[in-house]
């Protein structure tokens, strides 16, 4: 006698998978054209900002606010790099 609930373990895994597709092909796209979106959208390009960048520095403004971070660094190390009270912990007591 066969088991008729062989096939069933796989279908949570599929039902899960085809939902998750659903969201990403359907879904997902839907909302990216829609005028809430595209406002958004339109709000981040007239500040120069890339949508798609990973990190922050892979933004304009963030190459410049490294480079000066990295020249105030060199022009003064011990500003960064020592506690202003002079105490390990940085407790001003």
């Amino acid at each position: 006698m066969k088991n008729k609930s062989s096939g069933r373990p796989w279908f949570p895994l599929l039902l899960c998978l085809g939902s998750l597709l659903a969201i990403w092909l359907v879904v997902l796209p839907w909302l990216s054209n829609q005028s809430a979106a595209l406002h958004w959208s339109a709000f981040l390009d007239s500040r120069g900002v890339n949508p798609n960048a990973k990190f922050f520095t892979d933004q304009e403004a963030g190459f410049v606010n490294s480079r000066r971070v990295m020249q105030q660094a060199n022009e003064n190390p011990r500003a960064f790099w020592e506690p202003v009270s002079g105490r390990r912990d940085g407790a001003d007591n």
